[in-house]
């Protein structure tokens, strides 16, 4: 199999697997990158297939730290059965192939695999939009770069959004106003600075997912709280930092997951609404996560932004406290609300205070 590497960080690379001509047209090939989490359980991240047609090579193309578990997918015309491959991903990213069973490996067995990895330094990343618009810009062999061009061939007949959004600057910027007319959200995301207003507020109003990403400012105030509703989860993945805490609260109300998975990179006032909202899925959310960190976290958090707290939660702190204990496993007795009380300090601290004495 064809391969070619291209670094994107001191740590970090972009693989491009080429596949064989013989796969089957209707079923699409497949491939992940396994990690390890922070506590030690494999997470997946899926790659992007490119170019796939009946008789033609395609790419697959997925971003990889150096020890890496690699996983493709795929069927061959006149094969009944899937095949299965696997790779580990060397010191210089280039991916090693591994003698595994020709079927897809249980999550215990990709752990096993990857349980000398040092997660000290792990994040997790996608072959997002800006990274796949970045592949398009680059120049690569021959064989791949046949496979990009047709695929922006191929999107720019039957996919504009995808055209748009992901093909090469000089290619989309002659055609602004096909753009707004057939891809709105391609729009916002790569021209809204050269759009006039009223192409502004229709784009805005054809692509609410788009408004929320890429124009939250400018979405009309009447249709702000709708559009949130309806698109929590890029709210809170694109846009948090645009949001007041009531839209936050409500966003995170709404979609709880995404509140809980995209805590970590939140500073700690928006963290704690997002925890707030969050914590009594944790149970599903941080499946196979360490609870006594998450513990920790979250005292941490209550401690320095317990207004946020009981911002999310207007019974006060018993209510919280409670829901803590019952979703969380966290137990609070007197020694312990004392030592939070000494942390917050007397001004930040005086509902905590008043709930202790409610006690007594």
């Amino acid at each position: 199999m064809n391969y070619t590497i291209r670094k994107t960080s001191p740590h970090t690379a972009r693989i491009a697997f080429g596949s064989n001509a013989s796969l089957i047209t209707t079923k699409s090939p497949e491939i992940w990158r396994f990690f390890p989490s922070n506590w030690q359980r494999t997470s997946m991240r899926d790659g992007v297939v490119l170019g796939h047609e009946e008789g033609k090579t395609c790419a697959l193309i997925v971003h990889v730290r150096a020890n890496d578990l690699i996983g493709i997918k795929a069927q061959h015309a006149g094969v009944e059965d899937f095949t299965w491959s696997y790779y580990r991903i060397d010191q210089t990213f280039h991916p090693i192939a591994l003698d595994l069973p020709n079927r897809r490996l249980y999550n215990h067995e990709c752990a096993e695999i990857l349980h000398c990895q040092d997660t000290s330094t792990l994040d997790r990343f996608d072959l997002g939009d800006h990274s796949l618009r970045s592949f398009f810009s680059q120049k690569h062999p021959e064989w791949l770069q046949a496979i990009a061009d047709r695929q922006i061939l191929q999107w720019q007949c039957n996919k504009p959004d995808s055209f748009f959004l992901l093909a090469p600057l000089a290619m989309v910027e002659r055609e602004i106003p096909r753009c707004i007319e057939v891809a709105p959200l391609a729009a916002l995301a790569r021209f809204k600075y050269r759009l006039s207003m009223p192409q502004l507020a229709s784009c805005i109003l054809r692509s609410p997912k788009g408004a929320v990403k890429y124009a939250t400012d400018e979405i009309p105030p009447l249709l702000r709280e709708v559009f949130l509703i309806d698109h929590a989860q890029e709210a809170i993945e694109f846009a948090a930092s645009k949001l007041t805490d009531d839209e936050l609260k409500l966003c995170a109300f709404v979609d709880s997951f995404a509140a809980f998975r995209c805590r970590g990179n939140m500073p700690p006032n928006q963290r704690a609404i997002m925890l707030a909202n969050s914590y009594r899925y944790a149970f599903i959310a941080n499946y196979g996560g360490s609870m006594a960190d998450l513990q920790n976290e979250i005292r941490t958090s209550l401690i320095a932004s317990s207004e946020q707290w009981l911002g999310c939660d207007t019974n006060g702190f018993g209510s919280i406290l409670n829901g803590l204990e019952q979703h969380v496993g966290m137990h609070f007795d007197h020694a312990s609300l004392t030592a939070m009380l000494d942390e917050m300090g007397p001004e930040r601290g005086q509902p905590l205070a008043d709930y202790i004495a409610s006690l007594i």
